[in-house]
């Protein structure tokens, strides 16, 4: 079989599928956002609806529209994120203090060791 292709203008509509990577940022940013959001995107896919149902589980509510999603925040997670960053300053801090002090008794130690062999050496050296 042989087909003849031959240029000729061509015209039409076409729903091209939305870029999952670009509809999976403009889901997390939305859901993550101050206030609600509308993104507009005609196609899905199976990995985009499990990112919205992701956000969902997460506390956002993402309504799927003739246009695409809408987006009300995550606002407890935000909350609880606050909660969590102030309580990690504060582990950090602790752990900050504990491992100076450690620190600090392993120099003294070293030091107390240095002496011992320092004070050693000079009394083997005077009984020579």
């Amino acid at each position: 079989m042989k087909a003849v292709i031959t240029p000729s203008p061509i015209s039409g509509i076409i729903d091209a599928p939305a870029s999952k990577s670009a509809a999976h940022r403009a889901l997390i940013c939305a859901a993550l956002a101050d206030k609600p959001t509308k993104i507009v995107c005609s196609t899905t896919s199976v990995d985009i609806e499990a990112t919205a149902q992701c956000l969902r589980e997460l506390g956002a509510t993402v309504t799927k529209t003739e246009y695409g999603f809408f987006i009300e925040p995550i606002t407890e997670a935000k909350e609880n994120a606050e909660k969590l960053e102030s309580e990690y300053a504060e582990i950090m801090k602790g752990a900050h203090d504990e491992k100076a002090a450690i620190l600090h008794s392993a120099t003294e130690d070293g030091e107390m060791m240095k002496e011992k062999i320092v004070a050693e050496a000079r009394e083997q050296a005077e009984t020579i």
